[in-house]
Formats: structure tokens, C-alpha cells, sequence
């Protein structure tokens, strides 16, 4: 009987949440929220707290009810406490390391339209060294990997190769920074069981200048190697392919008061959702239920169900799933 259901790889960082009513400015380009040189502004609230992928995705995994490590690297510093102690308190086993570099850090600017952007120092998430690592710690059934930089790319890199070494099968949703790096990531893909990205970093994987259908892009992405494709497109929802079939699930329309997790939230949920009932429907409204759970409230963390919380809601709350030709 393998030790863990999942290990989470990834970034780690402590959180810093400022709620401002600044307004967002709206160009041709996008949206900017746009801070004058030499001004004050007055902050309505402020909040700390753990965050970064691997965190927040072995949170969302333990509220589940799955057994949970978490692989990440950590400097020796308060805030790594801080980090240790939230995983504690949500019985996820810490397995990582310590480096040299300050722990992550984040500041997340809030706009009055509840949107944000974040500033991230990456610090010591990009020192996981693969020859640190504790080998009998990795008796798992699943990684899951977020964004990785640096020498963590590089342990990424080769903690792929020990999965399918080992039998253990592989979950992996890059950031924009890893999907920026196109099609250096393609021979990562034959060692991916599922692959989660949202529709502009499915793109950017599969070096378009701009994004095309989605289920276009899905099929493209098998052939470079994933038995699972999910590609997300926020308020459009998310599509899920797998072998002959191809899913999409709706979003209700609900006020967004953060975004910030969003995309852990749905991701983990997702996997929890095909580790524990191997149905991809099942799994689809798990996702879509803590996803917009999480967006109706503060936090990265503050509003992940409970598997209690989610039997509940998975009664109670309508989900139109779609097949797609």
C-alpha cells in the first residue's frame, strides 16, 4: 500500500493580500491596475497567509480526504514556518527541503473590479535539488506538479522520469512561465497522464502566436503525449478529453469577489475527482463546485471544501456537462 495518494510539486510562498478600490484602466493591450509614481494609497484590508501551487493544491487534496506530501523547497526563516504550520494544521506531510534563498514571498494587489496581479518572489522555489530529495518519501500513486523555475525545472525534469520509472502517474498544470517556454516543453508530455492548462497557455505550449479553438488545441496536445487534456477558459468553462471522449462543463454565473487559486482549486479538485471515482463527469463537477467556491471568498485556501462539504454541494447544485464532438 503506497504511502500517499498524492504529492504535490511546486512553488511555495507566504501570501501578502492588499484590497484596494482602485480602479482598473482599460487599453487597447488590457487591463493595467496603475499606481502613480510618488503617490499613497490607503489600504481597506489586508490578509497573510500560505499560498503557491504546491500548497494550495495538497490543501485541496487532504480537504478531500486524500493522503497527502508536499515536495517543495523552503528557506530557513520565519515565513517557511509559517508555511509548515498551515500544512500541518491540514495533515499534508511536509517532504521537501531546505535551501540557501529566503522562502517565497507574494504580494497580490486587489483592484476595485476584484481582480488582481501579484508580485512573486521566487526565492527559494527555485532551488529544489533532486539529489536532496528523500527517495522513500516518493511512494505515491500521483505527483502533481505546478510551475517550477530554475533547478526545481531541472528536479521536475527528472522526477518525471522517476514516475515512469516507478509506476507513478503524473498530473502537471504549468504556469504562464513555463508555457511561455513552448515547445522546449514537448518531450516532458510523453511522461504526463494529465495535463491542465488554461486556453492562452495551451497556446503557448503549442508555439501559436495567439489561441485557436480549444478543442483544436486538445487534440494537438494528445498527440504530443497526455491520456488526459483538460484546458480551461474562465467564465466558458473548461473542456476534458480523454481517449474517445471529449467533455464540457458550464460555470454558473456567480460574483467573483477573488480569483486568486482559482485554477489550484479546479485543477486538484479535478484529480481528486479521477483518483476517487474515476468518472470524468464526477470529477468535472468536483473541479467546477471548489472552483467557484473559492472565488466567492478571500484567500487561495479559505473556502476548499471539506469531501463532506462537496457529498453536499454534488447534491444540491446543477452542473451542465456537454459532449463535445
Amino acid at each position: 500500500m503506497t504511502k500517499y495518494d498524492v504529492i504535490t510539486i511546486g512553488s511555495a510562498t507566504v501570501d501578502n493580500f492588499f484590497y484596494t478600490n482602485i480602479p482598473e484602466l482599460h487599453k487597447k493591450k488590457g487591463r493595467y491596475i496603475a499606481y502613480p509614481v510618488g503617490s499613497k494609497f490607503l489600504v481597506n484590508e489586508i490578509d497573510v497567509e500560505s499560498g503557491g501551487s504546491a500548497t494550495n493544491t495538497a490543501t485541496s487534496f487532504s480537504r478531500l480526504g486524500l493522503k497527502v506530501g508536499c515536495l517543495v523547497s523552503l528557506g530557513n526563516d520565519e515565513n517557511a514556518n509559517i508555511i509548515l504550520k498551515q500544512l500541518k494544521k491540514e495533515n499534508v506531510d511536509f517532504i521537501g527541503t531546505i535551501a540557501d534563498k529566503r522562502t517565497g514571498y507574494a504580494t497580490i494587489l486587489d483592484s476595485k473590479e476584484r481582480d488582481r496581479t501579484i508580485l512573486i518572489y521566487y526565492g527559494a522555489n527555485s532551488e529544489l535539488d533532486f539529489n536532496k530529495i528523500d527517495r522513500k518519501n516518493l511512494d505515491t500513486k500521483w505527483f502533481y506538479f505546478g510551475s517550477m523555475m530554475g533547478k526545481s525545472f531541472e528536479t521536475q525534469k527528472k522526477l518525471m522520469v522517476y514516475a515512469r520509472s516507478k509506476g507513478i502517474a503524473v498530473a502537471w498544470n504549468p504556469s504562464q512561465y513555463q508555457a511561455k517556454m513552448g515547445k522546449e516543453l514537448h518531450p516532458l508530455l510523453p511522461y504526463v497522464d494529465l495535463l491542465i492548462l488554461n486556453r492562452e497557455e495551451a497556446a503557448l505550449v503549442l508555439g501559436y502566436r495567439k489561441p485557436r479553438l480549444i478543442k483544436h488545441m486538445i487534440t494537438e496536445l494528445h498527440k504530443l503525449g497526455p491520456k488526459f487534456v483538460c484546458v480551461t477558459d474562465g467564465k466558458h468553462g473548461a473542456h476534458l478529453s480523454y481517449d474517445n471522449t471529449k467533455l464540457k462543463v458550464h460555470t454558473h454565473p456567480i460574483k467573483v469577489v477573488e480569483r486568486t487559486g482559482a485554477g489550484d482549486a479546479f485543477a486538484s479538485s479535478l484529480l481528486a475527482g479521477l483518483i476517487k471515482f474515476r468518472d470524468l463527469n464526477k470529477a468535472l463537477k468536483i473541479a467546477l463546485i471548489n472552483s467557484e467556491s473559492v472565488i466567492k471568498y478571500r484567500g487561495a485556501k479559505n473556502k476548499l471544501l471539506t469531501m463532506k462539504e462537496m457529498n453536499e454541494m454534488l447534491e444540491i447544485t446543477r452542473v451542465v456537462i456537454d459532449k463535445v464532438k
